[in-house]
């Protein structure tokens, strides 16, 4: 695993696919679940509901870019 600058994200013995599968469900999914539910609401109660998702990424990244 990597990031956008081509480093390691580790710096010896990445997770292996059962201690990501736990990571996703600990944090990935009840944040999501959490935003899917909070939006809903906010829908419900003002007809609609506007997300804004702003990630830092740099501006050239080659491993996602041309």
């Amino acid at each position: 695993m990597q990031t956008f600058a081509g480093e390691e994200i580790y710096r010896s013995d990445p997770p292996d696919s059962g201690e990501v599968a736990r990571r996703v469900v600990t944090y990935w999914q009840p944040y999501h679940d959490r935003l899917e539910s909070t939006l809903a609401a906010m829908q419900q109660e003002h007809g609609y509901a506007l997300l804004w998702d702003a990630h830092s990424i740099a501006s050239r990244v080659p491993c996602l870019f041309d």
